[in-house]
């Protein structure tokens, strides 16, 4: 990967874990501004909005192709709780992952 994030780039795999920017430039071996610039100039986004987008693109996957409850998918995903994965769900899609799921069970 570019500019030494090939180290970080594995973190950025594991979206259940915690990824602190902290964490991250000390995989890259990097300082943590450095890393962030570096990010946003690879992304356009910051590394926290970046994992957000992640953790809500495989959050609505898992929604739409699985059974598994809201918590589990919360956890899977690396929400802190399901009220935090809810909050954020209901932000970014105006719909809460209940009403989401439903417009793929009921087919």
């Amino acid at each position: 990967m570019v500019g030494g994030f090939e180290p970080a780039h594995r973190d950025l795999a594991n979206l259940d874990q915690d990824l602190e920017v902290e964490n991250l430039a000390a995989h890259a071996t990097m300082s943590k501004r450095d890393v962030t610039r570096r990010f946003k100039e690879l992304t356009g986004l910051s590394p926290a909005r970046w994992v957000l987008g992640r953790r809500l693109d495989d959050a609505r996957q898992l929604l739409e192709t699985s059974d598994w409850s809201i918590a589990r998918i919360a956890d899977s995903c690396g929400f802190g709780s399901p009220v935090t994965f809810r909050q954020n769900f209901v932000a970014a899609y105006a719909t809460t992952p209940t009403s989401y799921r439903n417009r793929f069970t009921r087919r």
